[in-house]
């Protein structure tokens, strides 16, 4: 888990939530090839859920190799400040629900309301 605050005075957190979610919905499926890796990956992007300015982003991916996982982000905007939080596991999964990753979720909107 990694967590980034950051703070800019020309930030506005609506604008932003849009855009990632324009970007997610205009390349949700993207296929990468190497010389010998094919990586297949999907994005979908979910609510924060609380109301919050924000959106979580779920990307998965599987690889010609065998092996697959996923990572997941998410952008809380207040004012000025916006914290991303990024998640990265082999068995999170492509789904919106992820307990751990929800409670730190919780935690940082706690800590960007103070």
């Amino acid at each position: 888990m990694k967590q980034e605050i950051a703070s800019d005075r020309a930030l506005e957190p609506g604008r932003l939530v849009e855009l990632l979610g324009r970007q997610v919905n205009e390349c949700s499926d993207v296929i990468a090839v190497t010389d010998d890796l094919t990586v297949e990956s999907h994005m979908r992007a979910c609510d924060l859920g609380r109301g919050e300015v924000g959106i979580q982003i779920v990307q998965s991916w599987t690889a010609s190799s065998g092996s697959s996982g996923s990572t997941r982000f998410a952008y809380i905007g207040r004012g000025h400040i916006l914290i991303v939080l990024t998640l990265t596991a082999e068995d999170l999964g492509g789904s919106c629900e992820h307990g751990v990753f929800d409670h730190a979720a919780a935690a940082a909107v706690a800590k960007i309301a103070r």
